[in-house]
């Protein structure tokens, strides 16, 4: 499931400047930059920076970027902003720990600044709105002023899944091993699938994926898929699960992820729903969730409750 990145337009800008600059962001509804403030460019989300995913950050770091800012000002859910800080903050520390070992020479020199401060000597900001970044004619014609192969293009991947941007943006920091500390990411144990789907469809992140392959007469064999790397822990799975098949015992740390990778969460030999053509129980005619909208004809309620 490709996932929209909501910095796409910015990494495009990115690739095409000969060096990229100091980049500043800031939410949709805190009060405008000032005068004075460093960086000298910032960028207006159309949401809350706390919103935003841990591989948007990074990102920008694998782009080049040598320092992001990210200012709390007027910001609805400063916390969030606290949390994303010190994944990223860790993650630079971990890539700088794992180049070093490595090869000195690989060290990363992204900074991330929290609130920074008016430079001493003043200075005047200047404020664009994500939609409607000023674009050299070098981007509008797609000539990169960097060459870099498109496998670790972070502009390039933008489109691509959230898992693969984040393995990709972890390879470019040098992030070998991941820092023990909390990632979004949840420990999912799935027992009693039935493979009816429905976890991914309500998965806004694409961390869950339902593989189909042919099997015995009349029976399909549905493969369920789970990327860590993608997971933003919603519990959105865990809620509409109509088998109530998953649990999610502990939350990741960014070491699991990076170790773990993609996994098969659940191998289920089903039938097909003959109403909606999603996995069924073997030997039934209808999957979990279509039974239950059988059942209840004159009204939809959502038979999941918050699950943990």
């Amino acid at each position: 499931m490709a996932v929209p990145a909501p910095l796409h337009g910015l990494l495009r800008r990115l690739r095409s400047a000969a060096e990229p600059e100091p980049i500043g962001l800031i939410c949709a509804e805190a009060p405008a930059t000032g005068q004075a403030a460093a960086p000298a460019t910032w960028i207006r989300l159309d949401r809350c920076v706390g919103a935003l995913a841990v591989v948007d950050i990074l990102e920008l770091f694998s782009g080049g970027v040598p320092v992001v800012a990210l200012r709390r000002e007027g910001c609805a859910d400063p916390a969030a902003v606290d949390i994303l800080a010190a994944q990223v903050a860790a993650l630079l520390d971990a890539g700088r720990a794992d180049a070093g070992r490595a090869d000195a020479g690989r060290r990363p020199s992204g900074r991330l600044l929290i609130d920074p401060p008016a430079p001493r000597r003043g200075g005047r900001a200047v404020e664009y709105p994500l939609a409607s970044l000023p674009m050299t004619r070098r981007t509008i014609l797609g000539l990169a002023g960097r060459s870099r192969p498109a496998a670790d293009d972070p502009a390039a991947l933008a489109p691509t899944g959230i898992g693969e941007r984040t393995r990709v943006a972890l390879r470019g920091l040098g992030v070998e091993r991941g820092p023990e500390v909390p990632a979004p990411a949840l420990d999912l144990e799935v027992r009693g699938c039935t493979g009816c789907g429905v976890c991914e469809r309500v998965c806004p992140a694409g961390a869950l994926t339902v593989h189909t392959q042919p099997a015995a007469a009349g029976t399909v064999m549905r493969r369920l898929r789970y990327d860590p790397a993608a997971c933003s822990g919603c519990r959105r799975c865990l809620a509409h699960c109509p088998a109530d098949a998953i649990r999610a015992p502990r939350a990741l740390t960014w070491q699991d992820v990076v170790a773990t990778g993609r996994r098969t969460a659940a191998l289920v030999p089903s039938a097909v729903c003959e109403r909606c053509g999603a996995g069924a129980p073997v030997g039934s005619r209808r999957c979990e969730l279509c039974s239950f909208r059988e059942a209840n004809p004159f009204g939809y309620t959502d038979p999941g409750a918050e699950r943990t």
